[in-house]
């Protein structure tokens, strides 16, 4: 098997799980991901005020744009993709209780 299957496989055993160990394993994939979309912002932020006080190269402010630009586009994806599931998972839980 290769590592995506793998992770494939695994992410199918899920369901098995009790909701409450799903909603706590999405709420830190949120928070992950919302620190990577607020750490591609202060890269952002900091990056011009760098160069124009020389402090950092035009090269090195590019390469760090980009990565940050990748972290928040990354980090984006992590809180859409848990929010959705925190949503089915409470829409799940209001139809146990019903």
């Amino acid at each position: 098997m290769t590592i995506r299957q793998n992770r494939k496989k695994a992410d199918s055993l899920d369901f098995g799980k009790p909701p409450t160990v799903r909603r706590r394993r999405d709420s830190a994939i949120f928070n992950l991901g919302y620190c990577l979309t607020a750490g591609g912002a202060v890269i952002f932020l900091a990056n011009p005020l760098l160069l124009l006080s020389g402090n950092i190269s035009a090269a090195t402010a590019t390469t760090a744009g980009g990565l940050a630009s990748g972290a928040v586009v990354y980090g984006s994806k992590l809180c859409k993709d848990a929010n959705d599931r925190l949503d089915n998972a409470a829409k799940a839980d209001e139809e146990e209780v019903e």
